[in-house]
């Protein structure tokens, strides 16, 4: 088996870390807590990014998503609520 070196720590300041993600090709790692926190974090150097404040929301889960399957989704979603309106108003009438 191999022994793994550390190269970084890094020091989020929160005192629960609830989840992690990392994003699949830059180097940044975002960091959540359980009061809604989330910070961001360059794997490189070890700096803070950015910070989102949820307004003490929880927060359950950290993910990076493509921004493709975001407009995808939200296309999709449009749809469906203007075929399902289309549909209602078809009964109705």
């Amino acid at each position: 088996m191999e022994t793994k070196k550390q190269i970084h720590t890094i020091d989020t300041g929160l005192i629960d870390s609830w989840d992690l993600a990392v994003h699949p090709i830059e180097p940044i790692l975002a960091v959540g807590s359980h009061i809604g926190n989330i910070i961001s974090y360059n794997i490189e150097t070890g700096k803070e990014i950015s910070k989102w404040e949820t307004r003490q929301q929880f927060l359950l889960k950290v993910v990076f998503v493509s921004i493709l399957f975001f407009c995808l989704f939200l296309f999709f979603s449009f749809l469906l609520f203007f075929f399902s309106l289309y549909m209602v108003l078809v009964l109705i009438f």
